[in-house]
Order: C-alpha cells, then structure tokens, then sequence
C-alpha cells in the first residue's frame, strides 16, 4: 500500500495589504477544521505585500499566524515558497534564519 500525505496549500496572504490581524483570524477560522489531519501546510509565495522591517506589526502578525498554526496543526511540516521580488522581497531568507533558531 502507497504512503499518502495529506497537505494544505496557502498563497497570496499579501499582508500588509490589508489588516493583518484580521486575516490572521480569518485564516484560523478558514484552516481550524482540517488542519489536525494535514502533513505539510504549503505558503507558496507572496506573504508580505512589500518589504517590511522585522520589527513591523506586520511581521509580529506574521509569527503570531504561524505559531497558530504550528500549534493547531499536530505539527505538520510547513514549507514556504519564495514569491515576487516585488512583494516578499527575498524576507524568506531572513525569516529562515530566525525559524531554524526554535526548530
């Protein structure tokens, strides 16, 4: 019998864009239900809709959602994906470095 894996593909946050805590908790209320039975939750691209200083709410909101869905997930493996220069502006890299630390 074949292994599967269940995933969950997410892309476009753009936050920044728009309020950021309110996604935040649309997004919880969107996910919640099926997220205990994923095995990767997938960001592919464009989390930021401009390049943000780390110290910016946007950012802080950004850790907030994630730690949501670490938590809510069983811990699924997350996996994110560049997006446009123009919105993630290469923040992956550094986000990664700060990921690794609390790995």
């Amino acid at each position: 019998m074949a292994n599967t894996f269940n995933f969950m593909v997410s892309a476009d946050w753009h936050l920044g864009a728009t309020d950021p805590k309110k996604f935040h908790q649309e997004l919880i209320e969107l996910v919640e239900p099926k997220i205990k039975d994923i095995h990767y939750f997938i960001v592919a691209g464009d989390i930021f809709d401009t390049k943000e200083q780390l110290s910016s709410e946007v950012v802080k909101e950004f850790f907030l959602i994630l730690r949501d869905l670490i938590d809510m997930s069983n811990y699924a493996d997350f996996r994110f994906i560049n997006g446009t220069r123009t919105h993630d502006a290469k923040q992956l890299e550094t986000l990664e470095v700060i990921c690794k630390e609390f790995a």
